[in-house]
């Protein structure tokens, strides 16, 4: 058992402070991440392109949390390699900003956060 299966026991106490000082429990990012995954299948491939924020993180958590397997690529990546880790890997999810949906063809969307 690791570190994100016993998050819970922390319930209340503080697991995140957002640039605008914004406090988020335990507790609010387990039904934060909940929510963000509850339709991601178990032991699949997601590629992460976002920012250090409260959504990309509490994502992360309920992947980790659901035994689904996160790569962490930065949003700001070239797209020619980006381009060629897709066909590479062939990743059942994407994670990434709505701006960037656009450039990704052959994924369709199933869900948008906020």
């Amino acid at each position: 058992m690791d570190f994100f299966d016993q998050i819970e026991k922390f319930d209340n106490q503080i697991a995140l402070i957002t640039d605008e000082n914004k406090k988020i429990s335990y507790k609010n990012l387990i039904n934060l991440s909940e929510k963000n995954t509850h339709i991601l299948e178990k032991r699949k491939l997601i590629f992460f392109l976002g920012e250090n924020d409260e959504e990309f993180i509490s994502t992360y958590v309920g992947c980790i949390r659901k035994k689904i397997v996160p790569c962490l690529l930065s949003s700001q990546i070239n797209q020619d390699l980006f381009q060629n880790l897709l066909k590479i890997y062939k990743p059942q999810y994407i994670f990434l900003l709505k701006s960037k949906f656009k450039n990704i063809k052959k994924y369709k969307k199933i869900f948008s956060l906020s």
